[in-house]
């Protein structure tokens, strides 16, 4: 499987069914890139409340880098 660039190894599924297509697996999801279709769809969170929490999440992800940065 190839993600951003870089090529991971993966396996495959120990079960195998006739018609199966074999190939190669799709990369999984971004993180966070269905968290705003989640947060409305699902949980029937209003625009302003998704706003709110994306910006916390990005102030939170910040001071977590600002961390890693000193730990690493």
């Amino acid at each position: 499987m190839e993600l951003n660039g870089e090529k991971y190894k993966t396996i495959g599924s120990i079960f195998k069914f006739p018609g199966e297509i074999e190939g190669t697996p799709e990369p999984p999801p971004d993180l966070g890139k269905h968290t705003e279709e989640i947060l409305r769809n699902l949980l029937s969170y209003s625009d302003t409340q998704i706003k709110e929490i994306s910006s916390e999440n990005h102030a939170a992800f910040a001071r977590l880098k600002k961390k890693m940065k000193k730990v690493f």
